[in-house]
This record gives structure tokens, sequence and C-alpha cells, in this order.
């Protein structure tokens, strides 16, 4: 595997049989756990993820075309630096709290399942106008749908987060 297709396919994970894009959303949610299960502050992680979903994004808006011709399709399945890009949004700015026992870990678990449930939602369903920007040409037609499906999960899982489960749960 070349560096273009092993950024592309986020290290082969876009090579899964099934739900590759699912797979492919998974290393910022890993990135998160170290942060989570180790003495690293948190703020830190909110550093991490923005430089992963820079790189990748330099990745996909780069070799975009390449990838395209390479896999013989527009948006090949097999790209999921997308996915990733996007599911780092959701991530940002959580109000986590390092893993330890009863509430907290199932406080984080909660934020966890809700920015990845909501950002594959998202991406699944191409509400308006990710459809339209899927249209783009090359790596920005590539990225930019996962871009918006980010954006919109990060603001749906924020205010559920913020204003919803914490009542629920309370």
């Amino acid at each position: 595997m070349n560096r273009r297709e092993s950024l592309l396919t986020v290290g082969g994970l876009g090579h899964a049989p099934v739900a590759p894009g699912t797979f492919g959303s998974l290393p910022p949610v890993a990135v998160a756990l170290v942060f989570l299960t180790t003495p690293l502050p948190i703020w830190q992680l909110n550093v991490v993820l923005p430089t992963l979903a820079l790189v990748l994004s330099v990745a996909c808006v780069r070799f975009g075309h390449w990838a395209e011709g390479y896999w013989g399709c527009k948006d090949p399945r097999t790209v999921v630096a997308d996915e990733a890009i996007g599911q780092t949004l959701p991530l940002l700015f959580l109000p986590w709290h390092h893993w330890g026992y009863g509430e907290m870990a199932l406080w984080n678990v909660l934020l966890l399942f809700t920015a990845v449930t909501t950002f594959r939602l998202f991406d699944v369903t191409k509400l308006p106008p990710m459809r339209m920007l899927e249209r783009l040409s090359g790596g920005w037609g590539i990225l930019i749908d996962d871009l918006v499906a980010g954006v919109y999960a990060t603001v749906f899982s924020h205010l559920l987060i913020r204003f919803v489960w914490p009542p629920v749960l309370g």
C-alpha cells in the first residue's frame, strides 16, 4: 500500500468488507479513548483531533482525483479519510471526564455514542446540501459532504449532550 492509499483508506480501514465508512470513522474515537484512559490533559484532545482532520483533509483534496482514477469511480467507498475527518468534529469540546468508574465512565460512553451515532446518521442520510456538495470534483467532492455531516452532528450532539442528557440522567 503506497502512502496515498494508506492516508485515504486510513491505514487500510477503507478495505473493510462491510461498512468501511463506519470503520473509517473510528480512529478519532480511538484517539479520544486514549485521552480519556490516560493522564493526558483533555484539552490536548482538542488540538490533536483538528490536526488529524487537517492532515487527512489535505490528503483528500490533494489525492482525490488520483483516488477516483485508481478505484474507477466518484467518491470511492474505500476512501474513508473523509469519514475520519467528519467524525473529529462532534468529538471536539465535549464535557469529558477522565475515565473512571460508575457515572464518569457512563457519561463518557454516552458522549462517544452520541458523537458517533449522530455523525454516522448525518453522513448516511445526506441531508441538504450534502448530496449537492458531493458532486464537486475530485477531493473536494469526497471531503465536503462529510465536513457538513460533521458540522450537523456537532450541533445536534452538543444540543443533546448539553440540554437533553443532563436532565434525563440527573
